[in-house]
């Protein structure tokens, strides 16, 4: 039978890892597409839990330098910690990177959520 420091860990753990998981798979998610580009992006709408776990790594691989050295400096002076706000923060960063971009809003649903949260505006043409 676990301790309580054992238990208090093993539920620490799995709160950490866990539920921005679950968070995931519940939250909506915004298609975008590039005209130009002939490609479509899917990407969830509020929490980043790749980000919670291979942190400066997501940026990086999204082509975002300026982030990349932003979650690598605040995970080295944080010792990793700071991972678990920036999660929050990146999926919103990646979709106004890709709108800069000339990613559009792929369907009705898509461009409502993004007005909801005042990333475009109402006026902005699909």
């Amino acid at each position: 039978m676990p301790s309580g420091t054992e238990l208090i860990i093993i539920f620490a753990f799995i709160g950490i890892f866990a539920i921005p998981v679950i968070m995931h798979f519940k939250q909506e998610k915004v298609f975008l597409k590039h005209i130009s580009l002939q490609k479509n992006k899917e990407v969830p709408f509020i929490y980043s839990w790749i980000s919670l776990i291979f942190g400066f790594f997501v940026p990086l691989l999204r082509g975002d330098i300026k982030w990349f050295f932003i979650y690598l400096l605040s995970t080295i002076f944080t010792s990793g910690i700071v991972n678990i706000i920036l999660a929050f923060f990146m999926n919103k960063n990646y979709l106004t990177t890709l709108l800069e971009k000339g990613y559009e809003p792929a369907d009705e649903r898509s461009r409502q959520l993004l007005v909801s949260r005042n990333i475009i505006s109402e006026n902005q043409p699909m």
